[in-house]
């Protein structure tokens, strides 16, 4: 069967093996979007999303090595601490799990956790970008006073959320801005995965959305859930040493609750 399996790839064409090889995405995500003073933050590293065209809010394997990973905590007046040497795997098996850092805010406040990883795949090179955020002490003001951090790392496409990522309760409207290379990205793809929840083909018009002229997309969560947001963009002039073409995925892990905080 595994000389099969084999023969069978080999016949597919390079595009569809290039194709396998993007799908292959990561993200990060934290245990909760609201940390009481003093309490740890749990930081995951994620792998998976394959099915359904690569959208699946699913877990596939953990990432075998952390070789071009990047990963950054910041906080609103742009301090940071990198948090790759933190990575622990607890998986039993090779790539099962995910990766986990501890992460111990030393201020009360907004913060941003920033992934990347840059990687050839065969013919292909990936380039995933995502973001998590959380809160900690006080949350009262996190609607007015929403400001996303300095970026600290530098990813090609990005999905910047324009409305408090914090704030987000069912029936109101979360609002991204897709950037690419700095500039706003129309006619983008924005999904909106909800955890446990399978989209319906090609294109699902209750979670999925289309960038405006100016890159952006709204979207009210019908379900109080964890929310896996991604977009992708296929570059096949983005070529170089090894490489044929480059995939973009840019995500961001949000959760919409069923009321405001503190109602």
């Amino acid at each position: 069967m595994n000389r099969l399996f084999t023969f069978m790839l080999a016949l597919l064409p390079v595009s569809q093996l290039m194709s396998k090889a993007a799908a292959h995405d990561t993200w990060v995500e934290v245990n909760s979007p609201y940390v009481r003073s003093g309490d740890p933050v749990f930081v995951n590293l994620c792998l998976g999303n394959h099915g359904n065209s690569a959208r699946d809010y699913r877990l596939a394997s953990r990432l075998a090595k952390l070789d071009g990973v990047q990963l950054v905590a910041t906080y609103t007046d742009g301090e940071s601490l990198s948090l790759v040497g933190s990575l622990k795997s607890f998986g039993s098996a090779e790539k099962e799990g995910y990766w986990t850092a501890v992460f111990h805010p030393q201020k009360d406040g907004q913060y941003v956790v920033e992934q990347k990883l840059d990687i050839l795949h065969g013919p292909a090179r990936a380039v995933h970008g995502g973001r998590a955020f959380f809160s900690v002490g006080d949350q009262s003001q996190l609607a007015t006073d929403w400001k996303l951090p300095n970026a600290q790392i530098e990813m090609p496409l990005q999905l910047t959320p324009i409305t408090s990522p914090y704030d987000w309760k069912v029936g109101s409207e979360v609002e991204f801005k897709v950037f690419f290379q700095g500039k706003p990205l129309p006619d983008a793809r924005v999904s909106f995965l909800p955890l446990g929840v399978e989209l319906g083909s090609e294109f699902d018009d209750k979670y999925e959305r289309t960038t405006d002229a100016n890159g952006t997309v709204r979207f009210a969560a019908p379900n109080a859930n964890r929310y896996l947001v991604v977009t992708k963009l296929k570059r096949p002039e983005d070529k170089g040493d090894g490489y044929d073409a480059t995939y973009y995925t840019a995500t961001c892990t949000l959760v919409a609750s069923q009321m405001k905080r503190g109602n």
